[in-house]
């Protein structure tokens, strides 16, 4: 992941977490914070645990998986402080009254793209003739 990207997203995981603690704990209350995410952020909360258990007192808890188990997770009732998912999924997760629709936000853009390899002669000369 591009250093400019990582941080950005530690950032965000960051200030997600602890406006979590924030707005739902109790004064002297020792818990966790329960989070399903999408795999991808594996490296980010592994930067932040550390230092968010320590100056927080609540202990990190981690679920990853591929963006559709956290979609199954979330539907068949797991229970999470937040979710980190794709955007696509939220609304769906919304509407079966999972997620609160003004919690949401984004904190990156991915793209999806496709490469032949070298020496692949192809029969098309643009997206359009793929349809």
């Amino acid at each position: 992941m591009p250093p400019k990207i990582e941080r950005t997203l530690v950032a965000a995981a960051r200030a997600a977490c602890i406006t979590v603690v924030a707005f739902f704990s109790t004064p002297g209350q020792s818990a966790e914070v329960h989070v399903l995410s999408a795999a991808a952020m594996q490296s980010v909360f592994k930067d932040i645990r550390d230092e968010f258990q320590r100056t927080t007192g609540y202990r990190l808890v981690v679920h990853y998986g591929t963006i559709g188990a956290v979609n199954e997770w979330t539907t068949g009732g797991e229970e999470a402080d937040m979710i980190i998912s794709s955007s696509q999924s939220m609304p769906l997760l919304v509407y079966r009254g999972k997620i609160q629709a003004d919690s949401q936000t984004a904190i990156c853009q991915t793209g999806i793209g496709i490469v032949v390899a070298a020496g692949i002669e192809l029969n098309f000369t643009s997206v359009e003739d793929l349809k």
